[in-house]
């Protein structure tokens, strides 16, 4: 459960990141 908690995470983190480099980009 953890595990599937902390994947979940992971790929927000990754979301964000992306969408605040194309932000960054605009």
């Amino acid at each position: 459960m953890i595990f599937d908690y902390f994947d979940k995470v992971a790929e927000s983190v990754e979301f964000l990141i992306a969408l605040g480099s194309i932000m960054g980009f605009l």
